[in-house]
């Protein structure tokens, strides 16, 4: 992608009982906000993310690794992805979701990592489907969710932001 760089970012957090959680991002971003924003190696920049959704604090800043040519994006279809976090998540729980066809997939994401209800009509927190609740699914819709709750809290996760949007996207 033209105009874009590579920024390698780390932020630090602790936890109210001591866990050390480290945040590693890496984000597409054009030249002009890196610009704008003043972002230097081994200088200060604020996480290209929605932070609050993520549970880490609201503003939350990090260490510029290293700012790197944009890598080679293959063509054909698909999203671009734009930025992946990798860090330990709280809250975590695991869905079982199955298409119209009976296939079960086992998901394991945050609580509040969000996706499209289309039982009520609107983005709902993982943590608040109920069992049989219908989903955006990339092949259809997706019903049979079954919930197990927390029991790998403390999980690493990896969050992805595409082109066509945050981390809101449908189940695939």
């Amino acid at each position: 992608m033209y105009g874009y760089r590579l920024l390698i970012l780390q932020a630090k957090e602790v936890w109210q009982e001591g866990t050390y959680n480290e945040i590693n991002v890496q984000t597409l971003q054009p030249w002009q906000w890196i610009h704008e924003r003043e972002v230097h190696v081994v200088g200060e920049a604020l996480l290209p993310l929605e932070t609050v959704e993520m549970n880490l604090p609201e503003g939350m800043t990090g260490k510029v690794l290293d700012i790197l040519p944009c890598p080679e994006i293959e063509r054909g279809r698909g999203r671009i992805v734009l930025t992946t976090v990798n860090r330990l998540a709280r809250g975590a729980i695991e869905l079982t979701l199955r298409d119209a066809s009976g296939h079960a997939e086992h998901l394991q994401t945050t609580d509040n990592h969000i996706f499209y209800s289309q039982s009520h009509g609107q983005w709902l927190a993982a943590g608040q489907l109920q069992p049989g609740e219908r989903l955006n699914g990339v092949d259809g819709p997706i019903t049979g969710i079954l919930k197990s709750p927390g029991y790998f809290n403390g999980k690493n996760f990896r969050s992805v932001r595409t082109s066509e949007g945050p981390t809101r996207s449908a189940v695939g």
